[in-house]
């Protein structure tokens, strides 16, 4: 609307980024993380950051990828440029930059604030319901893992991780055999996403 537009508006300059080579690495990247492989996602995010190095979303990116390997100490420089540049983001860039700040400096409560503004502000956005359900897991709150999983896959079922977070609820619960049946049925959107896999391993072990 234009009432969206022009609250939102700002120069090129100020925005995602001004480069488009930024961007297109960036997006490479994304569709690599999209489909679980971070590890080859990580040299197109450190590439949109050389291009541009006030791209605010790519070094978020970037730490998210560390993250997930558990390399934190690696994460928490890219984590905390990305929060001192948020402000050049649009709006949900910042949401998604602020809520991963908190909840991955381990101010969980805080993070679990900031994605709830975040579901609530673009409810058809993914992200939020995602990452909500990894943080509930971080506090042992299996229920509300296993919810936001839940909510993740009505939201969007082909986003596989709300089928790897509901998983994680379930076995939280005690409730193997319903983790590896949510498991299969991501499994058959996309044969290949490697988190998917990896659940399905902790089970069998």
């Amino acid at each position: 609307s234009l009432a969206s537009i022009q609250k939102f508006d700002k120069p090129l300059e100020q925005a995602t980024t001004s480069s488009l080579d930024a961007l297109k690495s960036y997006s490479i990247g994304d569709q690599k993380h999209s489909n679980g492989d971070d590890l080859n996602a990580a040299p197109f995010y450190k590439r949109a950051i050389e291009l541009d190095p006030n791209f605010a979303m790519a070094y978020a990116r970037l730490a998210v990828v560390y993250s997930n390997y558990g390399q934190m100490n690696v994460a928490k420089p890219y984590l905390q440029k990305a929060f001192e540049l948020k402000d050049r983001g649009s709006e949900p860039e910042r949401l998604y930059i602020t809520a991963h700040y908190y909840a991955d400096t381990g101010q969980l409560e805080k993070g679990i604030a900031a994605y709830e503004l975040y579901k609530q502000t673009y409810p058809r956005e993914i992200t939020p319901h995602v990452n909500l359900g990894v943080t509930y897991s971080q506090l042992g709150d299996f229920d509300k893992a296993l919810a936001t999983g839940q909510d993740a896959i009505r939201v969007d079922p082909d986003e596989l991780r709300g089928y790897s977070n509901a998983a994680i609820g379930y076995l939280g619960l005690n409730r193997p055999e319903e983790a590896k049946a949510i498991l299969h049925t991501g499994l058959k959107r996309n044969p290949g996403f490697l988190p998917l896999h990896d659940t399905l391993a902790v089970i069998a072990y």
